[in-house]
């Protein structure tokens, strides 16, 4: 993944305004990246990643929005949908926002949690950097 997603440096500006992130991502958005795992994932991948979460959270990569869902392979939802809207606003207030919750397995690249701040991110500059966690399974 290493060269899939290329990682770098310094912290996700937005044309003149910085996007503002949390250090390490909240025990609640794991809690949402794990049922969103449980769909797809067997109940021992998905223990092993709750362990893998934990014990990373603090460990925060920076990626561009766009190779994330290019990677991902998803399109971003319609600009007008209102949890992107809801996102965007978060942003242009300065709210901070927690980091991105990656998953690399055998399957490729999955969101976790944060598909709507990653969407909202490449709408608003399309070289924004994401905060992530990210694990591999």
């Amino acid at each position: 993944m290493a060269r899939a997603l290329r990682k770098l440096n310094g912290g996700g500006i937005m044309g003149e305004k910085e996007i503002k992130w949390r250090k390490k991502a909240a025990k609640e958005d794991i809690k949402a990246a794990l049922d969103e795992l449980a769909l797809s994932f067997s109940e021992k991948e998905v223990r092993k990643s709750k362990k893998e979460m934990l014990k990373r959270r603090a460990d925060v990569e920076t990626f561009k929005a766009r190779d994330i869902l290019r990677v991902a392979k998803l399109k971003p939802p319609s600009r007008t949908n209102a949890l992107i809207q809801k996102q965007m606003k978060k942003i242009s207030s300065g709210e901070k926002l927690c980091p991105v919750i990656l998953v690399q397995s055998h399957r490729g690249l999955q969101i976790a949690d944060g598909f709507h701040r990653i969407a909202s991110l490449f709408y608003l500059d399309k070289d924004a950097e994401a905060r992530c966690v990210r694990i591999e399974l």
